[in-house]
């Protein structure tokens, strides 16, 4: 019965998404394993410095960045860190670094590089709720259709395990 719920409520939404399919796209990673990578070197040579890994790996982190933008995220780590000389690191390194807070917070790796896009890094938005199906979703309306996508997107996964 809860999957010909799901079915009719994922046909009845079906018209919209397929108008909306690459902003599904992220959900395979917005950032490469490479890029992540790098980003542990960084955090492992620079952030431990001031930082416990555990700090960026946790229920709070995840609820205070949960439904915030990359965007956000990276101009925060790249205005503010390291806490001692704030801007030091490269623009790629804080990419890598930002990459790495979104694979320890488990949000898949994909195939093209998290870049420094600021109209890009904005449409990113972080869904870190649960560690176990963290994804990052990108939208470009304000209609509810990213919202309705992600629903969908757990709901069928849901059916599916």
């Amino acid at each position: 019965m809860a999957g010909t719920a799901a079915l009719v409520l994922l046909i009845s939404f079906a018209p919209g998404l397929r108008a909306q399919t690459d902003s599904v796209a992220a959900t395979a990673g917005v950032y490469t394993a490479a890029q992540s990578d790098r980003g542990d070197t960084v955090y492992r040579t620079q952030c431990v410095r001031c930082h416990d890994p555990s700090e960026h790996d946790n229920p709070d982190f995840r609820l205070e960045w949960q439904g915030k933008t990359a965007r956000r995220l990276f101009d925060y780590i790249r205005r503010s860190m390291p806490d001692d000389t704030p801007g030091v690191l490269t623009q790629q390194q804080y990419l890598d670094v930002t990459a790495y807070i979104f694979k320890v917070n488990g949000m898949p790796p994909g195939n093209a590089e998290l870049v420094a896009d600021t109209t890009v890094l904005g449409q990113i938005v972080l869904n870190m709720a649960a560690r176990d199906s963290a994804t990052a979703v990108v939208h470009h309306d304000s209609t509810g259709v990213a919202r309705r996508q992600r629903f969908l997107l757990r709901a069928f996964g849901t059916l599916l395990h």
